[in-house]
């Protein structure tokens, strides 16, 4: 196996704190989607709809449309 010295990218102060917000936003949504999955699971255990399973199933609906503009995906039309 061939070393080489690794490649370096000159950046900015600017450059840095951008990769840092970037991270600390995909953090919060992992973060995010870790709950709603809780609150899945509880749902799941316990099938009678409350107030908050409807709160939580409008968390979905936001979380899609949060990915799907991330990604440039049009949204959906079908109404759901």
């Amino acid at each position: 196996m061939i070393r080489r010295s690794p490649t370096q990218i000159p950046m900015s102060d600017l450059d840095v704190q951008d990769i840092r917000d970037m991270v600390e936003a995909e953090k919060e949504i992992q973060k995010r989607e870790a709950e709603l999955a809780d609150q899945m699971k509880a749902l799941a255990d316990n099938p009678n709809m409350t107030d908050a399973d409807n709160q939580m199933l409008e968390n979905i609906r936001k979380i899609k449309e949060e990915r799907e503009r991330r990604l440039g995906i049009q949204p959906e039309t079908s109404g759901q």
